[in-house]
């Protein structure tokens, strides 16, 4: 039983480390990578000549531009 609770004990401080690791080490860098993806997105979408666009396609323009929009602001 004390064979099993060590383990347990063990397996809780390896997660808790690897979580410490992963929250302020990987995730920020994933953060960033990403948050700069959408920006080109948003920078690209941006470019695009509304007026030139069908009814349709600016439906689509106007969804997928507030979608980036509201990502961006998130990260």
């Amino acid at each position: 039983m004390i064979n099993v609770l060590a383990f347990v004990v063990v397996l809780c401080a390896f997660v808790a480390t690897w979580h410490f690791f992963y929250e302020s080490i990987i995730s920020p860098n994933k953060i960033t990578v990403l948050r700069t993806e959408l920006l080109l997105l948003e920078a690209e979408l941006s470019l695009l000549d509304i007026n030139k666009l069908n009814a349709n396609d600016k439906d689509v323009y106007h969804l997928l531009s507030h979608g980036v929009e509201n990502l961006v602001n998130h990260f």
